[in-house]
């Protein structure tokens, strides 16, 4: 019920839906990283990545690296199939050319979350696409 009703919220919004960011588990680990990096006011990033398959995956907290504007991460090639971070609101919103660089490598999706909307890169397709405008994808986290 909880995941038609995230589905609905985004065709009025006109954002794409994902199954990544229909799981709550994702969605309180997109908080957590948002919280982690002062809603993207830190020059670090904070982010984590998913390892399994689409049906069975855990949530893997990456560590903060206190690098600036970059984010040092490992990937378990095979396992790992997508990455999120958090880009800081001076930095463009979208994956930037090292994130789709790694994404092509690796055949992972990656998604940036930003105070413009949470964007993702995927491999497959080669393209990047917009998945929650601005901060609405907090409100839609907290539906019950």
């Amino acid at each position: 019920m909880r995941v038609t009703a995230i589905m609905a919220m985004l065709a009025i919004i006109g954002m794409a839906a994902t199954d990544e960011l229909s799981d709550s588990r994702v969605m309180a680990a997109v908080q957590h990283v948002w919280l982690q990096s002062k809603g993207g006011l830190l020059a670090q990033e904070a982010g984590f990545r998913l390892d399994g398959n689409r049906s069975s995956y855990q949530v893997v907290p990456l560590p903060v690296t206190n690098e600036y504007s970059t984010l040092s991460l490992s990937i378990i090639q095979g396992v790992t199939f997508a990455l999120f971070h958090v880009h800081p609101t001076q930095l463009d919103p979208r994956p930037s050319k090292r994130d789709i660089a790694i994404a092509d490598q690796y055949k992972v999706k990656v998604f940036t979350i930003h105070a413009k909307g949470i964007f993702m890169y995927d491999p497959a397709s080669g393209t990047t696409v917009k998945l929650r405008n601005y901060l609405e994808w907090v409100k839609l986290a907290q539906i019950p």
